[in-house]
């Protein structure tokens, strides 16, 4: 179990940490870095062994909007692949911790 849940924690990482960056990429027009964010999500979520359908679920979700801009046919397929009617809007990460 606690494998599990290391993995879980793994692959949700990686989710918000490639949400983060692909949304930071984008916004500065850095179009070839956000699409290696978003081989590096590919990448962690082929390799979550241990991880649980609801982790690979988001981390996939994320993966197919973070590809919306750049691909909207492609990401739009996906998405009614996963069984959902309407686009989401933009993914966002956790808030960030502050420390004072």
């Amino acid at each position: 179990m606690p494998e599990a849940v290391d993995a879980d924690l793994e692959l949700r990482r990686a989710t918000h940490r490639a949400i983060a960056a692909v949304t930071e990429d984008l916004n500065a027009l850095r179009f070839n870095r956000a699409v290696a964010q978003i081989y590096t999500l590919a990448n962690a979520l082929g390799t979550a062994g241990a991880a649980s359908g609801a982790a690979r679920r988001e981390a996939l979700e994320a993966m197919v909007l973070l590809i919306g801009p750049m691909m909207p046919h492609l990401a739009e397929t996906c998405w009614e692949a996963l069984g959902h009617k309407t686009w989401s809007p933009w993914p966002v990460g956790p808030m960030p911790i502050r420390v004072w």
